[in-house]
């Protein structure tokens, strides 16, 4: 049995069904299903309208894995592995997943739903969260050094318990980082 794809597109597969194999170069993903991706490396691949929600991740490899409309709840980044673990998302949900103490730094998250999305003690410098909604994220012992937020909304990031020198804000939005002071602006 082949263990290694490269160069490949697939289409229409649900892999709770089908097998996946151990690694995974430069291949495209496109409406595809996964449950459990334990143990598989994913090299440079694109994922296009995909669901991996609640997919079990021990053990992953995502190095320049591209997210693309993709359906991405509930998952544990922080079991992937994480040498070389980067990825970016583009119009994708990622409600109710974790990133846990993962070094994901300059990490692109463009009109995505990151409600409910824990990013504590994770290394996100130079970051960029565009149009995205941030609603109850957790950012707790975070670095979110010149990462770019001037678009994103409904966040409350403490200044006081994250790394956040050189952010970008925008005025709009900069209130996110005083609820934590519980202060009343009219």
């Amino acid at each position: 049995m082949n263990k290694f794809s490269s160069d490949t597109t697939y289409k229409d597969l649900d892999f709770s069904e089908n097998e996946l194999l151990q690694e995974y170069d430069n291949c495209t993903f496109i409406n595809c299903t996964f449950n459990n991706a334990s143990s598989v490396k994913f090299e440079d691949c694109n994922f296009n309208a995909c669901d991996f929600s609640n997919c079990k991740l021990d053990n992953t490899t995502f190095k320049e894995a591209v997210f693309q409309d993709c359906k991405l709840i509930g998952l544990h980044f922080d079991d992937c592995k994480e040498f070389l673990l980067s990825f970016s998302f583009e119009n994708c949900n990622l409600q109710f997943s974790t990133f846990f103490s993962c070094n994901i730094p300059e990490t692109t998250f463009k009109n995505c739903n990151l409600t409910d999305v824990d990013f504590t003690d994770v290394k996100l410098a130079k970051s960029e969260f565009i149009n995205c909604n941030l609603n109850s994220v957790i950012f707790e012992n975070s670095n979110l050094q010149h990462c770019d937020f001037t678009t994103a909304y409904s966040f409350s990031i403490n200044p006081t318990n994250n790394k956040v020198s050189k952010a970008r804000f925008s005025k709009g939005n900069s209130f996110g980082l005083l609820d934590s002071f519980n202060i009343i602006i009219d």
